[in-house]
């Protein structure tokens, strides 16, 4: 069966209930998934009053297909396989006549597990292992960053604008592409193309089933990371007293995990979650309810 699409999270598995985990995604998407899994199933009773109530204004997961250039963004995580554009936060020019246009692109808030081809207005432009396609060839570079604390900066912006662009601005902790663009009418008839990217998200994910973080498409330890982040998140901290229980977590995993038959033939997990978490608001604790 195709991934169910809820927003822009892909749910791949069976349309055939498997207790609260079935019903909370079905009903809710991942916004009333992230309440009613948390709290049904995940977090200690403790913690469950602190749980955001699912609104679409404080978690939005949603497809970010455009690129943009804006003083101020909200920050985005990404979880599992996506496609999806960024921020500008660097744009200069140098060369003759200013042909060489330089642009650093902002994908995540957080190391990710890796960046793939990359897309001008919805054609590949780059393939994965980095090599320019078609009328593009010989026209742009592309130097990737996964978003490392100990990253370094981009040296081919380093070389072209050493005032502008130093050693010292290594975006810690941000996954981030530079290109620089050769000016040819034919690669770019429309100015600056829309930008979008290829790639697989956050790769610091606890599995408890393991005791290894890592890179997964699981949704129930998706949540579970999301929940548990101490900045983005609520702060419930998985195995702790008043967090994420861990016996509750570990057989949610083992629910998304199980191994659906297709149709067609082979089989995918029963849950998987793909998709970008726009940080616009912090979750707010419910009050306690009598």
């Amino acid at each position: 069966m195709p991934p169910i699409i809820l927003g822009a999270v892909a749910l791949g598995g069976a349309a055939i209930a498997a207790g609260g985990v079935a019903a909370a995604f079905a009903a809710t998407g991942l916004i009333g998934f992230a309440a009613n899994f948390g709290a049904s199933m995940l977090l200690s009773a403790a913690a469950q009053s602190m749980m955001p109530k699912p609104s679409v204004g404080q978690i939005a997961l949603q497809a970010r297909t455009v690129t943009v250039r804006e003083p101020v963004m909200p920050r985005q995580m990404v979880y599992g396989r996506t496609r999806k554009g960024g921020v500008i936060t660097f744009l200069h020019s140098t060369g003759d006549k200013d042909k060489d246009l330089h642009l650093v692109v902002v994908l995540a808030a957080h190391r990710v597990k890796s960046i793939g081809a990359i897309y001008f207005e919805g054609e590949m432009a780059v393939n994965a292992a980095g090599v320019a396609q078609g009328r593009w060839a010989g026209k742009l570079a592309v130097e990737k960053r996964l978003g490392h604390d100990d990253q370094s900066a981009f040296a081919g912006l380093i070389a072209a604008a050493p005032d502008l662009w130093t050693p010292a601005h290594r975006l810690a902790g941000c996954a981030a592409i530079y290109l620089r663009l050769t000016y040819d009418p034919d690669a770019f008839p429309s100015g600056i193309p829309n930008i979008t990217v290829d790639m697989e998200g956050k790769d610091d994910i606890l599995d408890p089933r393991i005791g290894a973080r890592g890179y997964t498409e699981n949704a129930a330890l998706c949540v579970a990371d999301y929940m548990a982040h101490p900045i983005y998140g609520i702060g419930a901290g998985i195995g702790a007293p008043d967090g994420i229980e861990t016996d509750s977590l570990i057989e949610a995993a083992n629910i998304c995990d199980e191994q659906i038959v297709l149709a067609g033939g082979g089989t995918e997990p029963r849950y998987s979650c793909n998709g970008v978490v726009s940080l616009s608001e912090t979750p707010r604790p419910l009050s306690r309810q009598c």
